[in-house]
């Protein structure tokens, strides 16, 4: 019943066996759907083109739990367990990286604990974290440099990002909305 309309509608298919060490686990598409990315159980991930015939970039040894393009498609944010790699760097068992998704250039690590939530904001010009403490910050994606911070203290909630992506929206549990300006 199904293999039929599964064949039928099947237009290219591609062996990327020669190009992973390891069967693949996950992939996607990134917003304008040009690039795909696909990551294997090794932790590996190659970023496509549209339908994997060629790479653009490989990244390794990211033990990628997650990952997520930003709106344009020029960054790559991944969430990863670097720990079990016995990496050095990463004393904790997951970090957020952030990525130039078009030459895979590691850019910075974002967080280095378990996250609540992240998000880009509309342009792709911040990328926000909420950790698990409450605390949050605001990143430039361009250079990973933090321009908000709000202690875990303030028990503040991401509600939103305007769509000009100049104001970070949050609330607190007294059920005060509270307005941050990204820009200054």
């Amino acid at each position: 019943c199904c293999n039929g309309i599964v064949e039928q509608r099947l237009t290219t298919k591609f062996d990327l066996s020669p190009k992973w060490k390891a069967p693949v686990v996950s992939g996607g598409f990134e917003p304008s759907g040009t690039r795909s990315i696909y990551h294997d159980s090794n932790g590996d991930a190659l970023l496509m083109d549209r339908y994997g015939a060629r790479l653009l970039c490989r990244i390794e040894n990211t033990l990628w739990s997650g990952y997520g393009f930003g709106p344009q498609g020029k960054w790559l944010v991944t969430v990863s367990s670097k720990a079990s790699l016995g990496d050095p760097l990463y004393d904790e068992n997951i970090c957020v990286d952030l990525w130039n998704a078009k030459d895979g250039q590691h850019v910075t690590q974002l967080a280095n604990k378990e996250l609540r939530n992240w998000h880009f904001s509309p342009n792709g010009q911040y990328v926000i974290t909420e950790d698990q403490d409450g605390e949050i910050k605001v990143y430039v994606a361009e250079n990973g440099k933090s321009v908000l911070e709000i202690d875990a203290e303030e028990k503040q909630v991401v509600s939103d990002i305007d769509p000009a992506s100049q104001w970070l929206i949050t609330y607190d549990p007294q059920g005060k909305i509270h307005f941050w300006n990204l820009n200054t």
